[in-house]
Parts: structure tokens; sequence; C-alpha cells
């Protein structure tokens, strides 16, 4: 499907950088109905950080997934040089630890339902920083 709009990978792969700017397009949309209703309001800004949660969470397992294959191929010589996709699947989870924060994150002490504080999953994804980590 052709939005119209051209994304020129600047941190990562163009499909990465594609998904966050239409996560944070819907975000941005959906805030600036300004929903007359607080509760409804809540209720769809915690379905959009939870939906951009999974979205990212899956996107950094391909990620991870293809820089751990593209490693286990490379080659084992002593001389190091490191291939370009290489670089853009490091580019892209520093650009979802970046955006994970705007994204996924609701406003700390905000109430999900009665009774109910922020839950976990609406916290900076711990897959996340374990992949970062790990590459």
């Amino acid at each position: 499907m052709n939005t119209g709009v051209v994304v020129t990978p600047i941190n990562g792969s163009a499909t990465s950088e594609d998904l966050f700017w239409k996560l944070d397009a819907l975000q941005m949309f959906v805030l600036d109905l300004h929903w007359p209703e607080r509760e409804f309001a809540q209720h769809l800004e915690q379905r959009l950080k939870l939906m951009a949660s999974d979205m990212m969470e899956a996107c950094v397992k391909r990620t991870k997934s293809a820089f751990d294959s593209r490693i286990q191929k490379a080659s084992r010589s002593t001389e190091l040089r490191v291939a370009p996709p290489l670089c853009a699947m490091f580019n892209v989870l520093m650009d979802a630890r970046k955006q994970s924060a705007k994204l996924c994150v609701l406003d700390t002490g905000q109430e999900v339902g009665p009774g109910h504080v922020t839950s976990a999953w609406h916290t900076p994804d711990p897959q996340l920083e374990e992949t970062w980590t790990h590459m």
C-alpha cells in the first residue's frame, strides 16, 4: 500500500522508519481529536501504546534474528569488516530504543482502569534492552 510519503532511511531501514512514523502519526491523529470523554480518550491512548509496544517488539525480534543469522554466516577471518546491512540493523535497534520511550510509555501514574495504575507493558521493553546489550 502506497501512502504517498517517501521515507529516506536515516536511522536504519525504510521499513522500520516507516513503521515508527506511522505509529507516531496515528497516535498524534487520535490525540488531536480531543475526545470529549476522558475515559474513552485514555482507553484509546492505552490501546495505541499497547499496539505500538507489540509492533516494536516484533520489529526488534525480527531484526535480532536477522542480525544473528548474518553474524553466523559472516567470515571468521581476522579482518574486521562490518557489512552495511549489519550497521543498518544496529541502527534500527538504536532507533527503536529511542522511539519506544515516545510511542510505548504512558504518562507516569496514569490510571489504566478503575483502581489500576500503568501496567508493565507500558514501560520500556526489557527485550529491547536485552537485545541492545547482546548486540
